[in-house]
This record gives C-alpha cells, sequence and structure tokens, in this order.
C-alpha cells in the first residue's frame, strides 16, 4: 500500500461544537444568511481572476456576516495570503482561494496540491511571528469549502521534524532554496508522498444548494449558517450561554406549579403564586387543598411564605416528571423512535396513571405482575430503574393520584404552540398542560428540525440545575455558581489531589501527561498495576458540605472521568475525550461525535455507553458527599447526579424489542444527606482506641459493685464496636448496588442502626453528657428514691427517675434507701442545669461528621477525612440569621469560639473545611473577597496564611459571576505547605486557559490616615432627611438661599448643577432656604469652604468649593483642612494612586455595577502622604496644575496631560517604588 496524504472528511454535525450546532437559530437572522448566500452566488462570475473574486465576491460576502476581512495580507516582506480573517487585528482564519478547476486546488482525491503547500507555508510564517490566534485554515474554490482547524496544522506540520527542518532551509539565507516558494512546495510534495498522513476537516460545497431555489431552505442551510458564523470561526461561542437561565421555560414552569419570585426583604424568595392564592388549577394549590389540615404549616390565602410541606412534595414530584422527560428522550434518541414518547396525555390520561407508572412500571421489574394490569401495560415496554427515586419517599403524605383534575388556564407567554404555530389559549387540565409545556422543548431528544420554526430550546441539566437552584427558593445567602467556575476549582483541585494520591505510590509526577506515562510504564511492566491505580483513584474522597443544587459534585464527577481517560484508565477506543460546560464529549476513532444507539449485539459504541455508566456510578458511589440543611436541596442533587447517569444509560439485553432493559440507577442518596454541616457534638479526632480507654479509666475509678456493671457492658462494646463500623461500611456498598427493593431496604436499616449506634456511644465523650451522667449518678447516692420520690415539682422528678433507669443506675448505683432527708435546693437547680443541658445536647439537630460517611473512616473505625472540600458556602451575616434563628448565632459561638462580632456563615464553612479534609487534602471555596479584608475574618485569614493553608485567591469579579447578586467573589484554593498567591481573571475564558493574572498591592498601611492628620469629613444629607428638605427647594436664587447639589452633579475638580435629578424629580439650578428641618450646625457646614467628593461613583470624584453649597444624601466633604492646602488635597484625592487605594482597600463594602463603597469612615482611613520641609516643591507644583486644570476644566479644554502630570507628582509624594506605580498603572 502506497503511503499518501488522506483527506478524512467529518460531518459538518461533528465538525461543529455540538451545543452551537444545536443552539436555536433566530428566524431574522436565518433570512438575512440566506439573502447574503444567495447574493454571494449571484455574483460570482466565473470568468474573472482570482484576485477580482476574492476582493469583489468573497471578502464582501465575509464582511456583510460581521467579518473584519483582509485582502491580499502582506507578511513581513513575504508573499501575500489571499484572504484572512482578523479579530482585534490578530489573523484568525487563513483563506487560500482557487479559481473553480483550477488543478493546483485542493480535492479529498487528490489533496497533495499547491493550495495546501501554500496554506502550510503561511501557517509556519504567522506562527513565526509569534501568533497562536489562528483558528481555522479554509481552502476554496469560491464554492467548494475546506476547512481545517488550526490544530491540525499544528500538530501535522508545525510541530512534524521533517516540515520543520524544511521551513528552517527554506528561511536560511544560505540554503539553496534561495527562499524560492515553488522549492517549498515542490519539497512539501515530497513528504506528504513519502509519509502516511490524514488531514481531518469539514467540506462544504454551495453546489449542493444552487441547483434549485427551492434547495435555500432551513434544512439545507443550517450547516452552512453554522459554518460562517462569527460564533464558529471565531470561536466566539461560549457554552455558558447555552447553559444560562432559559427564561421562557423558568417563567412557565413557575407560573405552571404555582410558584414565583418575589423580592421579601430585600432578597428575591419563592412564594405562592397570585393563581395559587385564588385556588386556581396550580399544582402547589392542588396539593394544597389535599394536605390533612394538621400537616399545612401555612395558610391557602398565605402571600408570601411557602407551605414546606407542599413544596417538598412538589419538589419530588415533579423532580421525577422532569427526570421521566429525559428518560423519554434518552429512549427516543436511542432507538431513533419518536412513538416511544410517553409523556402524552394519549398514554398518560390521569393522575392515577401516573402515579402508576411511578410505582407499578418504573419500580417494579420487568416480570412483576403489577405491570401487566391492563390499565398500565401499554406503558410495560419502559426499564425498570430500580432507584430509590421511583420509591415512594416518607414525605409523600399524599399521592399524586389523589390529586383533583383542575384546570388552569395558559401562561400569557406561554411556549405552548398550537398547529399553526400560533401560542395556545383557553384552559386545559393541568396534567396535559405539563406535557404539552415539556414537548415544547428540546430536552436532547436530538431531532433534526427540518423547519425553521418547529426549532426548540434545548433545555440540558444545566439549565436544569440552574432552575433547581431558583426554585429551592434562593435559600437565603446562596447563589447558583457558573459551570466556568465549578469546572476550573474541580480541575485545578482534583488534579493536584490525584498527583499527591500518587506521590504516595511511589510516582511522582508534576502533571498528569507525566503521571499517564509513568502509568503505562508500571502496566507494561505489571498488567495488574492498573488496577491499583484504579484503586487509588476510586479511594478519592470529595465533599461539599453546602452542596445545594449538586454542581460541584457533577463537576466533579465530570472531571474524575477525565483524569481516567487522561491516565489511560479507561477501556474505551475513540479519538477524543473532553468536558465541556459539565458535559462529556467524545469522540469515536473516526472523529466523529459519539452517539449511543440500541445495539443488535455488543459494538464499539455499546461498550463505550457501558463504561462510561460504570465508571459515572463508581465515582458517585465511592468519590462524591454532600450535605445540605435543606432537604429539597438534597433531593435536587441526587436528581442531578441521577441524570448524569441517565445519559449513558445502556441496554443490558438485545434480544427483546418489546421491552427496554436499561442498566438500572444506583440508590445513591446515603451520599447525600441532610444536616447542619456546621454542628457536630462528637470530636473527629476521637478514635476507638480512645474511646474505649476513656471508658475503661471510669470503670477503673468505680466501687466494686458497679466496676462489675460497667465492664461487662465494656466487653460488650468492646466486641459490638468493630461489628457496627464493619456493618456500615459493608451495608452502604450492598445498598448503593441492590436490584432489589426488599434487599435494598434490609441493607440500609443495617446501615443506619450501625451509624445510630455508633453516635449514640461516641456521645457518652461529649461534656454535656458526662456532667448530667456523674451529676445524677451522684445525686442518685446521695438521696436514692426515697428522698427523689418528694420532691415537689412532678414533671422534674419524673424526668430524674427516667434518667435513673435509662443510665442503669438503679442496678449497680449504692444509692441511699433508709436516711429521709430534704433535698437541697442548690443541689437539685443544679442537676437541673445539667439535665437542661443534656436534654439541650441530645435535641440539638447536629450532623456528626464522625461516623455519618463510613468511606472516609479507616479500618479501625478512625476518621480520616475527605481529600477534597468544594462549594459555594451561604453569603448569610449573623445579623440576618439572628432574625430568623434567634439562637443559631450563639450556637455557633459555642462550636467556633474564635469568631466573634458580626461575621458571614460562609467563615464557619471554611473553619469546618480544615476539621474535615484529610491531612493532605486540599480546599476549593468560591466566596465574598470580604474574606480577605474584612476586620471578623482577619484572625481566620492570618491563620490560614501563618500556618500555610491558604494557596492561590484569584478575583473573578471581573466577569458575571452571579446572577444578580451584589456579591464580589474571589475562588481561594488551598492545602497543607501552600503559597499564598493573589489573582484576576478578566473574561471568563482566562480561568480555563489559565491565564490568571497575578495581583500585588501596595502596603498602605504604611501611611497615617485622613483621621490621623485630623481632616475633618461630614457627610450631607442623612438619609431621614431626604423627604424633608423637598418643600424648601427652589429653582430661584432669594436671599440666604444656597445651591443644592447631589452626588450626580460631582465630576473631578468641577460641580455642575444646571440639572439636579432628586426624589425621581429635575431640578433646573436648585437652591435651598433656611429651614427647621436642618440643623444649624448642617447648615454652617454647608456654608463653609469644602471639598466635597461623590457618594456613588465609579471611580473618585471630588472639587473644590469655596462658596456655600448644601449637599444631599451620599455625599461626603472634607471642611477643616487644618494646614494643607485644599487644592493639594483635592489633586491628591483625584489621583489615580488615591483610586487605587479605595477601591482596593475597601472591596467588601462596594456595591453592585461597579459603585465604590465610599462612606465617612472610608474616607476618614484613606493613606495621607508625610507633611514636611522636602516635600514642599513637590506640593506647590501639584497646587499649582490642579488650579490650571479647574481653570481649564471651567472653558471646556481637555486637560489629561496635566491630570497625568499630577498622578506622577502625587506617586513622589508618597514616596512609590516603580513597582508599586506599575502595578497601578497596571504594566507588568
Amino acid at each position: 500500500m502506497s503511503k499518501k496524504l488522506e483527506f478524512i472528511n467529518i460531518e459538518n454535525k461533528d465538525f461543529i461544537n455540538q451545543y452551537f450546532y444545536r443552539y436555536k437559530i433566530l428566524e431574522n437572522e436565518f433570512e438575512n444568511f440566506k439573502n447574503i448566500l444567495i447574493n454571494y452566488i449571484k455574483d460570482m462570475n466565473k470568468r474573472e481572476n482570482e484576485d477580482s473574486l476574492v476582493a469583489n465576491c468573497l471578502s464582501p460576502f465575509f464582511k456583510k456576516l460581521d467579518f473584519e476581512t483582509h485582502v491580499k495580507y502582506k507578511m513581513k516582506g513575504k508573499s501575500e495570503i489571499d484572504l484572512v480573517i482578523l479579530k482585534d487585528s490578530d489573523i484568525q482564519v487563513i483563506i487560500e482561494a482557487k479559481k473553480p478547476n483550477d488543478k493546483d486546488f485542493f480535492y479529498a482525491e487528490n489533496p497533495n496540491c499547491k493550495a495546501l503547500h501554500e496554506a502550510i507555508l503561511y501557517y509556519f510564517r504567522i506562527r513565526e511571528e509569534s501568533n497562536s490566534t489562528i483558528k481555522y485554515i479554509i481552502l476554496t474554490d469560491f464554492y467548494k469549502f475546506y476547512i481545517f482547524e488550526a490544530k491540525e496544522f499544528e500538530n501535522g506540520f508545525y510541530k512534524n521534524k521533517d516540515f520543520e527542518k524544511l521551513y528552517k532551509s527554506f528561511t536560511n539565507k544560505n540554503s539553496i532554496f534561495d527562499r524560492r516558494t515553488e522549492e517549498f512546495y515542490l519539497e512539501a510534495k515530497k513528504i506528504l508522498d513519502l509519509k502516511n498522513f490524514a488531514l481531518k476537516g469539514a467540506f462544504i460545497d454551495l453546489n449542493e444548494i444552487i441547483k434549485t431555489d427551492a434547495e435555500y431552505d432551513f434544512k439545507n442551510l443550517k450547516p452552512y449558517f453554522k459554518i460562517f458564523n462569527r460564533d464558529f470561526l471565531l470561536q466566539e461561542f461560549n457554552p455558558n450561554d447555552a447553559n444560562q437561565l432559559n427564561k421562557g421555560f423558568y417563567d412557565e414552569l413557575l407560573y405552571l406549579l404555582g410558584l414565583c419570585e418575589k423580592v421579601i426583604n430585600g432578597k428575591t424568595l419563592i412564594a405562592p403564586s397570585k393563581n395559587s392564592i385564588d385556588k386556581e388549577g396550580t399544582l402547589y394549590y392542588n396539593i394544597l387543598q389535599h394536605l390533612p389540615e394538621y400537616k399545612r404549616d401555612k395558610k391557602e390565602n398565605s402571600e408570601n411564605e411557602i407551605d414546606e410541606n407542599a413544596l417538598e412534595i412538589l419538589i419530588i414530584w415533579i423532580n421525577r416528571i422532569l427526570f421521566l422527560k429525559l428518560l423519554e428522550s434518552s429512549l427516543i434518541n436511542f432507538n431513533d423512535d419518536k412513538n416511544l414518547a410517553f409523556l402524552n396525555i394519549d398514554k398518560i390520561q390521569n393522575y392515577n396513571k401516573l402515579n402508576e407508572l411511578f410505582f407499578k412500571i418504573l419500580a417494579k421489574k420487568p416480570n412483576d405482575n403489577d405491570r401487566k394490569q391492563n390499565n398500565i401495560k401499554d406503558l410495560a415496554y419502559l426499564p425498570y430503574l430500580n432507584s430509590s427515586l421511583f420509591t415512594r419517599s416518607n414525605k409523600e403524605i399524599i399521592e399524586i393520584s389523589q390529586l383533583s383534575n383542575l384546570q388552569l388556564e395558559y401562561f400569557k407567554n406561554t411556549q405552548i404552540k398550537d398547529k399553526s404555530g400560533k401560542a395556545k389559549k383557553g384552559k386545559e387540565d393541568w396534567l396535559k398542560m405539563i406535557f404539552e409545556f415539556l414537548n415544547s422543548f428540546d430536552f436532547g431528544a436530538n431531532y433534526d428540525n427540518e423547519n425553521l420554526l418547529a426549532q426548540k430550546d434545548l433545555i440540558n441539566s444545566s439549565v436544569l440545575g440552574l432552575v433547581f437552584e431558583k426554585l429551592n427558593g434562593y435559600k437565603e445567602g446562596s447563589f447558583y455558581t457558573p459551570s466556568f467556575i465549578t469546572s476550573y476549582m474541580c480541575k485545578e483541585s482534583l488534579d493536584r489531589i490525584v498527583l499527591q494520591k500518587f506521590s504516595e505510590n511511589g510516582l511522582n509526577a508534576e502533571n498528569l501527561d507525566i503521571l499517564q506515562k509513568q502509568i503505562l510504564v508500571n502496566v507494561n511492566v505489571d498488567f495488574n498495576f492498573r488496577d491499583k491505580a484504579i484503586n487509588i483513584l476510586e479511594e478519592i474522597r470529595i465533599c461539599d458540605p453546602a452542596v445545594g443544587s449538586g454542581h460541584f459534585l457533577v463537576s466533579a464527577l465530570n472531571e474524575m472521568i477525565y483524569i481516567y481517560y487522561k491516565l489511560g484508565l479507561i477501556n474505551i477506543s475513540v479519538s477524543d475525550l473532553k468536558i465541556e460546560n459539565d458535559e462529556i464529549l467524545i469522540k469515536d476513532r473516526e472523529g466523529g461525535n459519539f452517539e449511543y444507539k440500541r445495539p443488535k449485539s455488543q459494538n464499539d459504541n455499546h461498550k463505550i455507553q457501558m463504561e462510561i455508566f460504570n465508571l459515572k456510578k463508581s465515582i458517585i458511589e465511592n468519590n462524591l458527599f454532600g450535605v445540605d440543611i435543606n432537604s429539597n436541596s438534597c433531593e435536587i442533587t441526587k436528581l442531578r447526579l441521577w441524570i448524569e447517569l441517565l445519559k449513558n444509560s445502556y441496554y443490558l439485553s438485545f434480544d427483546s424489542e418489546n421491552y427496554h432493559n436499561l442498566q438500572t440507577l444506583p440508590n445513591i442518596d446515603i451520599n447525600i444527606k441532610c444536616g447542619n454541616s456546621l454542628i457536630s457534638n462528637i470530636d473527629f479526632g476521637i478514635s476507638k482506641d480512645n474511646f474505649l480507654s476513656n471508658l475503661k479509666s471510669r470503670i477503673d475509678k468505680a466501687d466494686m459493685f458497679e466496676r462489675e456493671t460497667l465492664k461487662k457492658e465494656f466487653d460488650d462494646i468492646k466486641k459490638e464496636l468493630p461489628q457496627r463500623f464493619e456493618n456500615a461500611k459493608v451495608q452502604a456498598k450492598i445498598y448503593k448496588n441492590a436490584s432489589d427493593k426488599t434487599e435494598a431496604k434490609k441493607s440500609k436499616d443495617i446501615y443506619e442502626e450501625s451509624i445510630l449506634y455508633l453516635i449514640k456511644l461516641f456521645k457518652r465523650t461529649c461534656n454535656e453528657y458526662i456532667n448530667f451522667y456523674q451529676g445524677l449518678h451522684d445525686f442518685f447516692y446521695n438521696y436514692g428514691y426515697i428522698n427523689i420520690n418528694n420532691i415537689s415539682n412532678e414533671q422534674i422528678k419524673s424526668k430524674l427517675k427516667n434518667y435513673i433507669e435509662y443510665f442503669k443506675f438503679h442496678e449497680f448505683v449504692s444509692f441511699e434507701k433508709n436516711i429521709i432527708r430534704e433535698v437541697k435546693e442548690k443541689e437539685l437547680s443544679k442537676i437541673k442545669t445539667l439535665m437542661q443541658a443534656y436534654e439541650d445536647f441530645e435535641n440539638k439537630k447536629t450532623f456528626e461528621w464522625r461516623f455519618e460517611f463510613p468511606e472516609v473512616l479507616d479500618y479501625e473505625g478512625n476518621f480520616k477525612g475527605f481529600d477534597l472540600i468544594i462549594g459555594n458556602p451561604p453569603y448569610i451575616s449573623t445579623l440576618d440569621l439572628s432574625k430568623s434563628n434567634t439562637q443559631a448565632k450563639d450556637i455557633y459561638k459555642k462550636h467556633y469560639p474564635n469568631i466573634n462580632g458580626l461575621y458571614d456563615i460562609y467563615l464557619l464553612f471554611i473553619l469546618l473545611g480544615l476539621k474535615i479534609k484529610s491531612y493532605n487534602g486540599c480546599f476549593a471555596w468560591i466566596i465574598p473577597n470580604k474574606f480577605l479584608v474584612a476586620k471578623y475574618a482577619k484572625e481566620t485569614l492570618d491563620m490560614f496564611i501563618k500556618n500555610n493553608f491558604l494557596g492561590d485567591c484569584i478575583d473573578v469579579s471581573n466577569v458575571n459571576t452571579f446572577e444578580n447578586a451584589s456579591i464580589y467573589p474571589i475562588i481561594v484554593l488551598g492545602s497543607k505547605k501552600s503559597k499564598f498567591q493573589k489573582f484576576y481573571i478578566e473574561r471568563q475564558e482566562d480561568l480555563s486557559v489559565g491565564n490568571l493574572k497575578q495581583r500585588e498591592y501596595i502596603d498602605w498601611n504604611r501611611f497615617k490616615t485622613f483621621y490621623d492628620f485630623g481632616l475633618k469629613i461630614q457627610s450631607g444629607l442623612a438619609g431621614f432627611q431626604a423627604h424633608s428638605i423637598i418643600e424648601f427647594l427652589i429653582n430661584e436664587k432669594i436671599k440666604n438661599a444656597i445651591p443644592f447639589a447631589v452626588s450626580g452633579n460631582i465630576d473631578r475638580y468641577l460641580i455642575n448643577t444646571d440639572e439636579v435629578k432628586y426624589m425621581k424629580k429635575v431640578y433646573k439650578n436648585p437652591y435651598i432656604i433656611p429651614n427647621n428641618a436642618i440643623s444649624n450646625d448642617k447648615w454652617n457646614f454647608w456654608c463653609s469652604e469644602k471639598i466635597v467628593i461623590a457618594g456613588m461613583t465609579k471611580i473618585l470624584e471630588a472639587c473644590y468649593i469655596k462658596k456655600p453649597l448644601a449637599i444631599g444624601v451620599g455625599v461626603y466633604a472634607i471642611y477643616d483642612f487644618k494646614e494643607l492646602n485644599p487644592l493639594l488635597i483635592l489633586g491628591v484625592l483625584n489621583s489615580k494612586f488615591m483610586n487605587y487605594v479605595f477601591t482596593n482597600k475597601f472591596q467588601d463594602k462596594h456595591l453592585a455595577g461597579g459603585y465604590l463603597g465610599i462612606n465617612k469612615n472610608n474616607l476618614e482611613t484613606l493613606p495621607i502622604f508625610e507633611v514636611n520641609s522636602k516635600n514642599k516643591k513637590l506640593e506647590d507644583k501639584i497646587i499649582n496644575l490642579v488650579d490650571r486644570i479647574i481653570e481649564g476644566k471651567k472653558s471646556g479644554i481637555d486637560m489629561r496631560e496635566l491630570e497625568e502630570e499630577v498622578d506622577r507628582l502625587v506617586y513622589k509624594l508618597y514616596g512609590l517604588t516603580e513597582e508599586e506605580i506599575n502595578i497601578i498603572e497596571g504594566k507588568d
């Protein structure tokens, strides 16, 4: 077989990003493209020469599609490229054009041609100019377009030793080539003829669509629209955009559920909708009206508060329905059969049948008699799923079959269309409406719509995750974390952990590429090493202690899969696997997009699907754990993980066409637990041996009679303890994999009993238990039943006697039986206090990390901890928390004694992370930047830095991280022996490509402050005075009246009161007259000379006012300058240095939208320069320049040069180093 270059044509739908290919095309955009394409084809004239076709047809075609082009792009003193597409002056696409039928053009059957050789040379020349922005190379004859990704040229030619040698020879002045391009092309042809080369790319041919006008339809033009698009050729499409909240979906879903978003006390919360309150046919109202009265915690017409029981049931049911929609899409996809759809009113006519689908079809094995009942046998083809999702929850106080058949008006902006494509109106049964609604969206069924108007918005698991998070009620202080954040945090942390784990097992590698080679070497020596490597990965433990919607666990799942692939530990035959926006994208051996179809026998795709499913299952069972205080969050997290498994569910048999025998889903609920992560009674550090030793110590101190009893108990515990630890571990594994409901229940019961036993037993080590136990022991010894019976308080007497029997004191304590004496009030009071503390301790809802997850216990039952603690903890202040839960702050204070004053709850999670991570474990949080600057966090921050726990700190506030949240977030990563470094990003993609910019900070604490120096600052109107002065504002100057200004009137060095916007009204040159609402002191302050400072602004803006001026709310002024010239202070305030200081020093005080958090306290702490004779000349220069700037600005002259000179002088005045100046100027 002769060696030659081969062109491999990748189908357009496989070549284009999957998300982008399925992203909905707007009608007006499509029609615009169609017209541009038709005109391009009409303008083509084959008789014109090549240059004319490029300049007059091809370049205008791309320009009309919003591309920046350059015809005959000349490289430095070299040949010209026919056409390039640019972005920000950088080359993005190289286009080499030949006339139609030119013998030098590239053809699939003859790819080794001059057009390709020219493109190779252009690529080398551009890359040699350090250009790495090239996205694609296009070869075209104006009708045919061959499109190659830049990586094909990079790997195939630029990094190829033969071509590298050829190019070096070609560019060498002393070479025989003498830089003749024809010689380069000839040699390139020889290389391509002598070696096997495979060049992958896409091919489109306009000849296929210009046969007749009828061919210009949506189906035929869709690939062309996608390829000739900025989002594709410039790679501007952001998959995150495809996963933004679909407002149409979310709004209508809320409407159908009977919920709405309401801003209550400044927070966006979920409340009953008006339809629910008006008792219309929403799901919420339908559930609420069937709830037993004693189970309702809110009235039917409660406007602002949701009924928790009703909401819990609603979430369970809508979770199941949404999961079934995804299952339906999978079945249709796997079989290319739309008839498998079952979520429609034809197949599920009422709530009773929906209930039977839940529990008599999906929860029953294929041969179960329940499936054969006449009324549901038409659904018997659906698979048995096993999962606890279809096990009746104890929260389901009512069954869905009990719901009334209520009707509801179609949503005003409904996505549901009639046959003519118009939005439906009128009333419809809720069940039919929810099916119609879900069918109005694409849940991944891969319909290749032939009609533009038949397109549906894609609703994938990431979109659903965002919907779930919002549906969960915007629990106070929590926000949905976007994929570009979660993926980065998981990747960075897990890469480090994997390298650390393998290092502990003898493989020291700097990165995963090196580790992969080391594993391969070991496997070649010993094939069993592969199992050892897999076992190392299986033992990694990842936990999100504030799990929310489970987004971090989903990202961790996908990153773990990529690590398995990267290390060569997945047994699949694919050409590529990557993670993009929480989705696993696989290319099969031929380079096409992997797609699973129901096989008739074992094939490659079936093996891939099976391997990925089983790997996901293993990771979910072994690696992923989560806790949340909100039970609804836990349900949503479990659902999201089940959805991830469903994506790769596979057929267990190939013979039956009537039953879809998909792999069952595991029971994962014991990995996701509900509880308050922050509160634990049992010390994590207490080992089994410690516990037994403490117990034995108590035995040794007991009297003879008591000792015998305690020794027997000790022997029982010593024998029982290892068994309980073993039960917890073993039964957890059995339960997760149980395919039989009875078996699952049995193993879960044993598992839960073991955990409960261990928690109860180890609670004996807690002070509350010990103090009450010993106190009651002594009390009973002294008084016995004979005197306790005489206690007048019946309730106390009864409780004491019950506890005596509970602790079995009556069996072994030598208590008083004869002497009658009065129980001393002091001793009774003491035992009551101890008893109350014990009861509070027992009743307190805690989460006992020490035992809740047996997977993080060692073989002796000791707590090892998690390898990665990750998440986005709640940002709730203790001030807000105290309003809703008065005891919470006191409880947290007891468990975190070093935290004082008002603080945000996220700080406690950071401290918790240190407790529950393993010795070599990592943490990764996304938290407010307050952690770096707030006083309440200083002690914790200092401790982290001092002990080398804190590593990278990345400011992500410049990108849109949280929707509608006035939060400035940072990512913090850390572990043992970390180096603290600060970075920031400017764009989302900076994270994925590792383009972190290091942030250096200037130590402004070396300066005295404005306050220290004695500058006096006062605010304008107080907030409560805002309304009271309106009646005293006038539009004309009269005696004693003074001008009035607000923040928006103040600019740097100038003030303009021509138009003042105040309290929703516009005033022209307003004045304020003296009045009783304003104190004499305030009026005198207004009448003094001052430097006024704008309050609502994104940069510091100040101006000097000699004459009286009244200032409004949020405006501040310096009115006592000490011995300083006010123009000097003004120049400093308006300088780059002071703006930098304010922006960085008060990061935690800034407001949404980039507005500075300006207030009196912050202004008083600004740094002041050293006032001495050495600086006199500098001061005078600044004063002179500021005076000139003010006069120039009054005349409308651009004074930027002088302002820049002031900036330079201020740097000198403060004695800044060149490095510090570069930081402020933003220079490297």
